[in-house]
């Protein structure tokens, strides 16, 4: 065995045990995401959707999460899962906030209050630890192995570990392979060894995909109903738009993401103005799943992801529903008065 084979065996096995060593002291490392952020809220006020913005408003200190001028009080995990209650900005009431901050000092998310209402906030780091720090990007690589070991079905401090096992293991047992193959072939003996093409592109399969880039503000919220996806009614005509938008779901412990193609349209025909995120949920009273929205993305954009709790006070099964997805076309039209529609696509929320 060549002592560069060696370095490259001391090199993953370093990783395997660093990554491990990382995941059993996660809580610690919360504190990476300490800092001062500005902070920004929207709610929908009488003129409309409103955004409201507090500079220097939003503190996590050592993993807990407060505000100047007081009113917040909350955590942030090891994963960037983010936490906390404060007033209502509707008033009256207390409000829950959650949603992700990741580790370049962006975060956003959505709260409720007890009366229902709701809204989006952002978050974005001004000071506090930043840089490419050697905890920084342990950290990074903690968060990839522990979305990899939730899609595999773990969670908690366990998830890092199995995410590793699931992609560092197979790597190792890859190079002992073919390191065995190059020292045989060395001595003039062939060995023949095969691979199934699934196994040598684990590594690509499992790994997540990235986080969209959060919004410069926070996307205002509607409040339509019901699980139509087509919205305007409106019969187009030859060429005809497609009928549903193909989406995929990647679910873990609280978290989705979602990804989907560009509907085919004629450009000379259609325009694409982008895509509305939206959540189909229970609300008090309700019969049927309400329609949330969630995200305004443009039209560049082909994914989004984020993180919800799933609680059973309005329904028995879950108060979420699934997420519905749609692009909005606009079509060209020579009197000046064009049509949009809403093309889209559904996925539920597992059981």
């Amino acid at each position: 065995m060549s002592s560069k084979s060696d370095r490259v065996f001391l090199l993953l096995m370093v990783l395997f045990g660093g990554l491990v060593t990382a995941q059993a002291t996660a809580p610690a490392m919360a504190a990476s995401f300490d800092g001062t952020y500005d902070y920004a809220y929207n709610l929908n006020g009488p003129d409309g959707w409103e955004t409201h913005r507090v500079p220097k408003g939003f503190i996590v200190s050592q993993g807990r999460i407060s505000s100047d001028p007081p009113a917040l009080s909350g955590s942030v995990d090891s994963s960037g899962s983010a936490r906390f209650e404060g007033p209502s900005p509707y008033g009256g009431s207390v409000a829950v906030f959650t949603g992700v901050i990741e580790s370049d000092g962006t975060g956003e998310g959505t709260y409720e209050d007890q009366q229902g209402l709701g809204g989006r906030w952002t978050v974005t780091r001004v000071s506090g630890p930043g840089g490419f720090s050697i905890e920084r990007i342990l950290y990074s690589l903690v968060g990839l192995f522990s979305d990899i070991g939730e899609m595999l079905g773990a969670s908690g401090s366990t998830a890092a570990v199995i995410g590793v096992a699931a992609v560092v293991v197979p790597l190792i047992a890859i190079w002992a392979v073919t390191s065995k193959l190059r020292v045989s072939r060395r001595s003039g003996t062939t060995t023949k060894i095969g691979f199934r093409r699934e196994q040598s592109n684990l590594a690509s399969k499992l790994a997540p995909p990235p986080a969209s880039e959060p919004q410069e503000q926070p996307p205002p919220i509607g409040t339509p109903t019901g699980p139509s996806l087509l919205g305007t009614g409106v019969h187009w005509g030859p060429p005809d738009p497609p009928s549903s938008l193909d989406l995929r779901a990647t679910w873990g412990v609280g978290r989705v993401a979602l990804r989907w193609d560009p509907p085919p349209f004629d450009a000379g025909t259609y325009q694409l103005d982008g895509y509305v995120v939206s959540r189909m949920q229970y609300r008090p009273g309700s019969t049927a799943p309400e329609k949330l929205q969630i995200a305004q993305l443009s039209s560049q954009e082909t994914q989004w992801r984020g993180s919800f709790t799933q609680t059973y006070r309005w329904n028995t099964g879950g108060d979420i529903e699934s997420f519905v997805v749609e692009a909005v076309l606009r079509r060209f039209s020579s009197t000046g008065h064009p049509g949009t529609a809403r093309i889209g696509g559904i996925a539920y929320v597992p059981p």
